[in-house]
């Protein structure tokens, strides 16, 4: 089988995501039991409860990293994403875990599928989308570098530099990791896209022996535009591992759909990402148009069986 990772940031909006993502999950894969959500909001929000509401009866719920005055506004998904990976080692026997955004939707079964791409290439540690855009444009590393160092100016000079004097001892050994990476292959900006990507049992194993997974906080902080999807893209190659993209699993934009919903309901992927952000539909509209999607399939499997009685 496979475990599901979530992380679920903070806002009552996220909750409302998440409600929806746990619900489209259950939906098309009903047998799945090993679920991680990591909160990462400052105060508990009971989301094993939530989970339990929406059929999953043993829900692991972990808290996010808690950050320091001077690191505020910069993410804590890598640093969550690796602790994600020593549940998923050391708490289940799952031969993959797939990471979902809030934003993500599961749509059609996805679990054999994932599972069949990892015994089928055993050298593809992760699976996923590429860097693409809404309209299949790439994504170009620049782009996400430029974001990234845009939103730490928002939080001023003093904290920028406070932050760059306080974390220089993790930069060594960010840089060095990197490294590591380049040297088997990686390409700067390589990743993929981290709305909706599984790991492989093995993938993880490695990254266990090669002490990837020793220091969750050693990403808690970074200023060299590494986002988290680049890392665990990266890390995946310091294992000697690969990543591959474009298989008809999951269909993920750095923003909004590729396909319109009525598209993607026909198409091949059972797992699409994002569903905010349209410049065409609304997020509730394009979850409405899902959860009538399930509720039609529930009607159907009704009705047959009343039929075959």
């Amino acid at each position: 089988m496979v475990a599901v990772f979530i992380p679920v940031g903070p806002g009552p909006l996220e909750i409302e995501r998440l409600r929806d993502l746990l619900e489209s999950i259950k939906a098309v894969e009903p047998a799945l039991t090993d679920l991680l959500l990591i909160d990462d909001a400052p105060r508990s929000r009971d989301l094993d409860k939530l989970a339990q509401e929406k059929g999953f009866q043993s829900t692991t719920v972990l808290p996010g990293p808690r950050r320091p005055y001077f690191q505020r506004g910069f993410s804590s998904l890598a640093s969550m994403s690796l602790q994600a990976l020593s549940w998923f080692v050391e708490s289940t026997t799952a031969k993959a875990m797939l990471k979902m955004d809030t934003d993500a939707l599961a749509i059609k079964p996805f679990s054999h599928r994932i599972l069949a791409f990892h015994f089928q290439f055993p050298d593809f540690g992760m699976v996923g989308d590429t860097d693409r855009t809404a309209n299949g444009g790439i994504l170009r590393y620049a782009d996400v570098l430029y974001s990234s160092v845009q939103s730490r100016w928002r939080w001023g000079l003093r904290t920028t530099v406070n932050s760059f004097i306080r974390n220089s001892f993790k930069r060594g050994r960010q840089r060095n990791l990197m490294k590591k990476a380049y040297a088997n292959g990686y390409t700067a900006g390589e990743l993929c896209q981290g709305g909706a990507y599984s790991i492989s049992r093995i993938c993880a194993l490695k990254m266990v022996d090669c002490g990837l997974l020793t220091d969750p906080d050693l990403w808690s902080f970074t200023d060299l535009g590494w986002s988290e999807d680049i890392l665990m893209t990266a890390y995946c190659y310091i294992t000697g591992m690969k990543h591959c993209v474009d298989q008809d699993i999951i269909c993920s934009a750095y923003k909004q759909l590729r396909y319109p919903p009525e598209e993607l309901q026909v198409l091949p992927f059972p797992l699409i990402h994002s569903v905010k952000d349209s410049a065409t539909q609304s997020e509730l509209q394009i979850r409405c148009f899902f959860k009538e999607q399930r509720e039609s399939a529930v009607r159907g499997e009704r009705d047959a069986g009343v039929r075959n009685e």
